[in-house]
């Protein structure tokens, strides 16, 4: 015979535990008393819930009206001087934006003026001056410059301006295909331009694709960057025209194009970015100082000597200095200031002259030496 089960917390004793404590809390729990006109208490709490419902919809109702007139005003008044200050901002970040569009364009036309020998038709489709362009003939429009050979077509490609370049084209300033002395296509004289949507646009019309490179290697980021628009160099990165740790043949690096180029932004963009060292030398044996003194910017020197791009005294394989490449830059001032600080570092390392600037600094700062 088999033993009686045990009555366990899962049995039937536990259901029925269950069910009484069920009971005792119905028979607890107060019942609605009848309401007029009804007998019973189901009817009664029924009229309730009905109650309730209606003074819920009553309070929905006039919380939403509350807040359809009252948060408007709430909201308004709280972004008010968010706006103000955000519309502030914009309009300080535009004006900033076309200062340095306008410096950066200037720039630019410093450097082609004092490297390409340009005669006026040159200058005039660099501008993009449409109307200046018409006073000349097709034949004066179909001449180069005197150096590197760019045509009216790469100038206005340089300059950055599709309607001086459409003009030239139609009335025989050369093709979108041609190349200039050293091989330089007219997209990459679009990319020394920054303009992203030029560029874009002489690669699909024929005017040289992302990959190539003139006769020494200068790929469409060495024009960017000569350009000095960090845009572009992104760009055109990012379009495989070519890497940024990558030379050109003779071992100049995106840094020294862009202290070529005088622009210190892009300097900065290609150091912080695998574009080369501020102490790469090519080649040559060149510093980046070297390439600043090219340029003939001295805020760029200024910039390069104190950075550890080479000091003034740095020379070359060939024995040339950074001097030397200052005069090549067509720029007397550029060559003023780098005669002045050769002279002065010449006075500091004499015995007289470190005293002698030793005694003013210590007269300078007030501090007994």
């Amino acid at each position: 015979m088999m033993p009686p089960k045990k009555k366990g917390k899962t049995g039937g004793g536990c259901r029925s535990a269950c069910a009484k404590r069920a009971r005792q809390t119905d028979d607890k729990l107060p019942s609605c008393a009848p309401i007029e006109g009804h007998s019973d208490g189901a009817t009664g709490a029924a009229s309730c819930s009905s109650l309730i419902t209606r003074h819920t919809e009553a309070s929905n109702m006039a919380w939403s009206v509350l807040t359809h007139w009252t948060l408007p005003f709430l909201r308004a008044k709280e972004l008010r001087p968010v706006r103000h200050a955000c519309t502030k901002w914009q309009l300080a970040a535009d004006e900033d934006g076309q200062e340095r569009e306008e410096s950066d364009r200037a720039r630019r036309f410093n450097w082609f003026l004092r490297r390409s020998n340009a005669q006026p038709v040159h200058i005039a489709a660099f501008r993009g001056d449409v109307s200046a362009l018409k006073e000349f003939s097709p034949g004066e429009l179909a001449t180069m410059t005197a150096e590197r050979k760019f045509s009216t077509v790469h100038c206005a490609a340089m300059g950055g301006h599709l309607d001086a370049l459409l003009y030239c084209l139609a009335q025989g300033g050369g093709r979108m295909s041609d190349l200039s002395y050293s091989g330089s296509s007219v997209t990459q004289c679009a990319a020394f331009s920054g303009n992203i949507a030029l560029i874009q646009y002489c690669v699909k019309n024929g005017g040289g694709r992302f990959t190539d490179g003139t006769i020494a290697g200068r790929t469409v980021t060495h024009w960017a960057a000569l350009g000095g628009s960090v845009e572009a160099i992104r760009f055109c990165r990012q379009k495989k025209g070519g890497n940024m740790s990558t030379p050109n043949r003779r071992g100049v690096s995106l840094t020294h194009f862009a202290a070529w180029g005088g622009s210190i932004t892009a300097l900065q963009y290609c150091c912080s970015h695998n574009g080369g060292h501020m102490w790469f030398r090519d080649q040559l044996g060149r510093t980046v100082t070297h390439w600043a003194c090219y340029s003939g910017d001295i805020d760029m020197i200024e910039y390069c000597c104190r950075h550890g791009g080479g000091t003034l005294r740095n020379k070359a394989l060939n024995g040339e200095g950074p001097l030397a490449y200052a005069k090549r830059s067509n720029n007397p001032e550029a060559v003023e200031y780098c005669e002045r600080k050769l002279r002065e570092e010449e006075d500091a390392a004499r015995p007289e002259g470190a005293a002698q600037v030793a005694a003013e600094t210590s007269a300078g700062d007030g501090v007994a030496h």
